[in-house]
């Protein structure tokens, strides 16, 4: 499934989503600061899409109720080692997402583990329509201004304010608008009522290009 034959070099914009490697855009609920786990989960399932492993909807759940953070909100790195940890993800459909800590982690021995995973930090400078294109979608940590909130098309960007919080999403493509200027392209399981809808963004990260 993966392009060969994309110049990334040119101006030419690019999006997994074209190549069936991005697994549906979700609701995180207001109630549960848990977008460090979908954006991990989200990019375990586009690693599945991408070599062809038998694609099944992963549980966020699981990891939600295992890791020490829970819903205040947390880090990337620690949900893809639970993943190496414990050889993979239940399905989503054995433990489905309540939107909450359920207060245990549940013993998920009888259940099936459905993909195992390894660990590649990115530092920061070094995200790259090259990296997206080789490596598939990458999970990032961006931090959230007021602007965001009423975000509904278009290219976002911001220059100013106080950053509100950190929020985890998933680069999963990139362009050049009419200025010549690169943006990426991004999944954001976020509730619904904030952000229009559901929905993929497209978000400019000068700093990064």
């Amino acid at each position: 499934i993966i392009p060969n034959d994309i110049d990334v070099s040119a101006a030419t914009n690019f999006s997994w989503f074209d190549y069936n490697a991005v697994s549906p855009v979700q609701d995180q609920t207001n109630h549960c600061m848990s977008g460090y786990v979908f954006a991990a989960v989200a990019a375990i399932e586009s690693q599945m899409k991408m070599n062809n492993m038998g694609y099944k909807k992963l549980s966020e759940q699981e990891v939600l109720d295992c890791m020490p953070y829970g819903c205040m909100g947390g880090d990337m790195e620690s949900a893809f080692n639970f993943s190496s940890k414990y050889l993979g993800i239940a399905a989503a459909k054995e433990y489905p997402y309540v939107g909450y800590v359920k207060g245990k982690c549940e013993d998920a021995a009888s259940r099936r583990a459905v993909v195992n995973s390894t660990v590649k930090q990115i530092n920061r400078g070094k995200l790259s329509p090259e990296l997206i294109h080789t490596a598939g979608p990458v999970g990032l940590d961006m931090s959230v201004y007021e602007n965001f909130l009423s975000y509904k098309s278009g290219i976002y960007s911001n220059v100013s304010g106080r950053a509100l919080f950190v929020h985890s999403v998933l680069i999963i493509g990139y362009g050049w608008d009419k200025n010549n200027q690169l943006f990426y392209i991004g999944k954001n399981s976020w509730v619904s009522d904030v952000c229009d809808i559901l929905l993929q963004f497209v978000i400019l990260f000068s700093s990064y290009s």
